[in-house]
């Protein structure tokens, strides 16, 4: 936890630290769970910081010990982070498969419904609307948490105002 809230502060050298920290313990305990995703967490510093290469493979990385751990949802959430690393990479369809595997697998809802959002996203950025209109309405009817219904309820307005539905857009 504290890489990450390091990492959303832009202080990547503590961020860094952390998740190293973190991997070298998971690893002597056999974590593999664990150690996965704080590879993971380096692998968004790297991307965050512009390295898409390092990033990729150390997502690389945290996916074989994820498959490792046997854990579910450590899977799922490299998955996740390489769907948002291949989106940054402008390589959609690559970033759709890792985005279907991870709300497949996650067995958290919470998390399947952040990953859903993410997913909804990249759907609407590779053109295919209808989907990503299904998965945002998903997203607003069932996430419990009010962060992601409203941007769920903004891309829902967002693709009525494209198909030039008034009523809706004012609805949404």
């Amino acid at each position: 936890l504290r890489g990450r809230l390091a990492r959303r502060r832009a202080d990547w050298k503590d961020a860094r630290a952390c998740f190293e920290r973190a991997q070298e313990i998971a690893e002597v305990a056999e974590l593999y769970d664990v150690a996965a995703r704080s590879i993971a967490g380096l692998a968004g510093v790297s991307r965050e910081t512009g390295n898409l290469p390092a990033a990729r493979r150390d997502f690389g990385e945290a996916l074989v010990r994820a498959q490792t751990s046997g854990d579910r949802d450590s899977v799922a959430f490299v998955h996740h982070g390489l769907l948002g690393l291949e989106y940054d990479a402008g390589d959609l369809p690559s970033a759709l498969e890792h985005g279907w595997v991870a709300v497949a697998m996650y067995q958290s809802d919470v998390e399947r419904m952040r990953c859903l959002a993410s997913l909804a996203g990249a759907l609407m950025a590779y053109g295919d609307r209808e989907a990503a209109e299904d998965a945002w309405s998903v997203v607003a009817s069932a996430c419990e948490e009010r962060y992601y219904q409203v941007f769920a309820y903004d891309a829902l307005s967002h693709l009525a105002a494209l198909r030039g539905d008034r009523r809706e857009f004012a609805a949404r």
